[in-house]
């Protein structure tokens, strides 16, 4: 099984510069992001907060709808699609 994450421009530096990662043998959102991190350790320093939970600014679209950043539990299938993207803020 394998769930497509797309990478924007913000992870690029820490994905040597990939625009695409397949997570492949994952059962939900969180063991995707588990993957992506165990082959580019430094991504974490954006996706997590200080306490292990995904960063507040990280919104997550699977199969383009977006998932709140608390169900990294659920459940994702064969070709399923994750994008991570970043609110930005400003005035």
């Amino acid at each position: 099984m394998t769930v497509t994450i797309t990478l924007n421009s913000q992870l690029e530096q820490y994905v040597d510069g990939k625009k695409f990662f397949e997570a492949k043998d994952c059962a939900t959102l969180g063991e995707c992001f588990q993957s992506l991190e165990e082959h580019y350790p430094d991504v974490g320093r954006v996706l997590w907060d200080e306490r292990g939970h995904l960063a507040s600014q990280c919104l997550l679209i699977l199969n383009g709808k977006h998932t709140p950043s608390n169900k990294l539990e659920k459940p994702v299938s064969d070709g399923d699609t994750i994008e991570v993207m970043f609110a930005v803020g400003g005035g």
